[in-house]
C-alpha cells in the first residue's frame, strides 16, 4: 500500500522470483477504505488464533487481516505487552515475522486506524534431543512438535520422520 499524490505517476512492477514456475499477477488499483475489522492471521498454521502455545526458538510469520481487504493500513502497529518472551523481527506491509525468544506469557496485538485485536502467546521450553535419541510422535492436521538440539561436535546429522506421509522436519539455526 502506498499514499498517491495527486497528479503524479509512478511506477507498478510485477516480479516473479520463482524462475521455475509462471507466476499470474492480478493487479489493481483502488482507493483504500476504512478500516471495519483487524484478525491476526497464522501464516504457519493457516488460521486466525485468540491464543498459541509455543516453544522458545519458533519463528512465526503473521498477518494483518483486514476487512475490507483493502482497508487503510498506513497506521497499521503490531506491539508486544511484555519484554523477553516475544520480539518483531521483520515488518512489511501487514505481514510480520515473530520469534518466540523466552518462556512466559505475552499479548500480541495489532492496531490499524483505531481498530485492534490480540493474541495471547505461552512460550515454554522446548524438550531437547540428544544424538541417538528416538522419539516418536504422531501429528494431527497442522499439529507440530518442536525439539532442540545441541551437536556435540562437529558432525552431519540426520533427522527425519519414517512414514510421516506429510510431515517434515524443519531444521532453523539459532
Amino acid at each position: 500500500q502506498f499514499t498517491g499524490i495527486e497528479g503524479k505517476t509512478y511506477l507498478l512492477v510485477a516480479r516473479n522470483h520463482d524462475e521455475s514456475r509462471t507466476c499470474v499477477a492480478d493487479i489493481r488499483l483502488e482507493k483504500a477504505e476504512p478500516v471495519q475489522n483487524v484478525d491476526i492471521y497464522m501464516n504457519n498454521y493457516g488460521n486466525y488464533p485468540d491464543s498459541y502455545s509455543g516453544v522458545v526458538g519458533e519463528f512465526l510469520t503473521l498477518t494483518a487481516s483486514l476487512t475490507p481487504v483493502n482497508g487503510d493500513r498506513k497506521d497499521l502497529q503490531w506491539s508486544v505487552d511484555t519484554e523477553g518472551v516475544l520480539s518483531i523481527i521483520n515488518q512489511y506491509g501487514p505481514m510480520m515475522d515473530l520469534e518466540l525468544i523466552g518462556e512466559g506469557t505475552a499479548i500480541l496485538t495489532v492496531t490499524v486506524n483505531g481498530k485492534s485485536t490480540s493474541c495471547t502467546f505461552t512460550v515454554g521450553k522446548a524438550e531437547e534431543l540428544k544424538a541417538g535419541d528416538h522419539k516418536s510422535v504422531t501429528l494431527g492436521y497442522q499439529e507440530r512438535k518442536v525439539y532442540t538440539f545441541t551437536a556435540p561436535e562437529t558432525a552431519t546429522y540426520m533427522f527425519w520422520f519414517e512414514n510421516g506421509n506429510y510431515a517434515a522436519v524443519d531444521i532453523q539455526d539459532h
